[in-house]
């Protein structure tokens, strides 16, 4: 692992870990490249999608209307949404991680990575919870 002396800082790479919180297991060579399954925390999930499987975290016991946390990308993951799980006071938060990023399955077939395959896949993450709108 190649590790970088800034200042009084060492940067070492990112694994493809949300924020430190879990530990990679082994990859799965079903899905080629990256790691494909996590230790998962309280509320959290890894179901299949076409490509392999995403992840994402339930929190939240409120009653309004339900929020599903995108991240930016291509590549990077939700870790930096967590501080709006605090939200979960007045309704379900959704922190989600599209295939090939965060902790979700990373990609093999780079032809999946296609604005339409991202809806399905959001599609699909809403009919799982059963969120409407």
């Amino acid at each position: 692992m190649l590790a970088i002396r800034w200042g009084n800082w060492l940067l070492l790479p990112a694994v493809g870990l949300d924020d430190g919180e879990k530990t990679p297991q082994q990859a799965s060579p079903s899905y080629g490249v990256g790691m494909a399954d996590r230790l998962r925390g309280p509320g959290e999930t890894m179901p299949p999608a076409r490509g392999g499987r995403i992840w994402y975290k339930q929190s939240g016991v409120g009653t309004g209307t339900p929020v599903v946390l995108m991240h930016g990308g291509p590549g990077a993951g939700s870790f930096y949404l967590k501080p709006f799980e605090a939200l979960g006071d007045d309704r379900l938060v959704v922190r989600y991680d599209q295939l090939g990023a965060g902790k979700s399955n990373r990609l093999a077939d780079t032809t999946l990575m296609n604005i339409p395959r991202f809806v399905e896949e959001l599609d699909s993450l809403r009919r799982t919870l059963e969120i409407d709108r």
